[in-house]
């Protein structure tokens, strides 16, 4: 099944998705790739992600999305921890990162539409150096008449308390329950929804409420101690499903383990069930920042900063923000007599992370208030912050 797409002035439908994505698809072959590889995707939202993407199902490709404002360093951890034999950039992008990539990943450099490049007011630019042109190999190549056996799919990078970026990769399904596994996920879009649900004639009556959980979902709350709460205590959310609780994080096979009880996943979200059923989510995982529609994660951000000349400690938090909902604060502890500025402490880190990860607000402090445990206390930089403002 091909989806109608719409792209500006523009749209493709399911015929001319599948006409255009099996070309890629033959091209995929033509260039080396074969079922079971991963590929890494530089690229803004536009029909040619559309084509790579469904091409990669199509081979039984694995595909890792980058941020397209990734710098070399991000793109360098990523492209080296999913293992990618390839990389499509569209080639305005490819600067940025280039100095990160390393030498036996082939890179494909694509134009960009030319509807994205008036969204974005991207200067046009030719197909750089020691990367291949990618519609000149598409329009030499012949579609590809098969289809892979096993699905493949995404795999996703998520940050975590540690900082470093996880990849989420989920198992394959053996042929045998290939069609199982697809009618579940297609029951799960039909749902518009992954764990739980709610009408909105619920949603009035259970206000706040993240609904029940989809057929075939098992949600449970359980303690620090993997216990499982009674209806309105709050807790650790764990939730068990077929179609998504088969994954594994890249090379952190002990990662993976900890997030897991009997079968039972959480991501570290806060919340209940009431006695009817209904889920409640307390707080989001502890330290997440949602700036502008975008998840930042401040671990990543202090790992980096922690690196700089002079920074003997640091705290990454969110503030409330009119215009993005949330934005950045780091609280800055300078390391003895060093004399930092925030602009110092900006441009370090921009040179490292995407510019979206820069805070806005730099602050300089003797000393970073700590709990008991000796973990810095961002809750109280926050409060401390806030009354301030106030």
């Amino acid at each position: 099944m091909f989806p109608t797409l719409s792209f500006g002035d523009q749209e493709f439908c399911p015929e001319e998705m599948r006409a255009s994505s099996t070309k890629v698809a033959g091209a995929m072959v033509a260039a080396g790739l074969k079922e079971g590889d991963t590929i890494a995707l530089m690229l803004r939202n536009e029909p040619a992600l559309m084509d790579v993407m469904l091409a990669a199902r199509q081979l039984g490709l694995y595909y890792t999305p980058l941020n397209w404002h990734c710098k070399s360093e991000e793109a360098e951890y990523i492209v080296r921890d999913c293992g990618a034999k390839a990389l499509f950039t569209h080639s305005d992008l490819f600067g940025q990162i280039s100095d990160g990539i390393p030498s036996d990943v082939s890179v494909f450099a694509l134009r960009p539409h030319p509807f994205t490049i008036a969204s974005y007011n991207i200067r046009e630019s030719d197909i750089p150096d020691a990367t291949v042109d990618w519609a000149a190999l598409v329009a030499a190549a012949e579609p590809l008449a098969t289809s892979a056996t096993i699905p493949r799919g995404m795999i996703a990078y998520t940050s975590g308390t540690t900082g470093r970026p996880k990849g989420v990769r989920r198992f394959s399904p053996s042929p045998e329950d290939a069609p199982a596994y697809t009618e579940l996920l297609t029951r799960m879009f039909q749902h518009g929804c992954y764990l739980t649900a709610i009408s909105s004639a619920e949603a009035r009556l259970k206000t706040g409420s993240a609904g029940r959980p989809i057929e075939g979902v098992s949600i449970k709350i359980m303690d620090d101690n993997r216990n499982e709460l009674a209806a309105g205590e709050a807790g650790k959310i764990y939730a068990r499903h077929f179609a998504t609780s088969r994954f594994t994080y890249i090379n952190r096979e002990d990662d993976r383990k900890a997030i897991e009880n009997d079968g039972y996943v959480t991501v570290g979200d806060i919340g209940y069930l009431d006695d009817e059923g209904y889920l409640y989510v307390c707080d989001r995982r502890t330290d997440l920042v949602l700036s502008g529609g975008v998840n930042i994660y401040p671990a990543e951000i202090e790992q980096v900063l922690i690196g700089m000349p002079g920074v003997a400690d640091c705290a990454v938090f969110g503030i409330p923000d009119t215009e993005f909902g949330q934005s950045l604060v780091a609280a800055v502890q300078p390391q003895g007599e060093a004399s930092l500025t925030a602009q110092q402490v900006k441009e370090f880190l921009a040179i490292r992370l995407a510019n979206f990860k820069v805070p806005r607000i730099v602050e300089f402090r003797d000393t970073l208030p700590r709990e008991d445990t000796g973990k810095i206390f961002k809750r109280r930089l926050q409060e401390e912050y806030a009354a301030r403002q106030s």
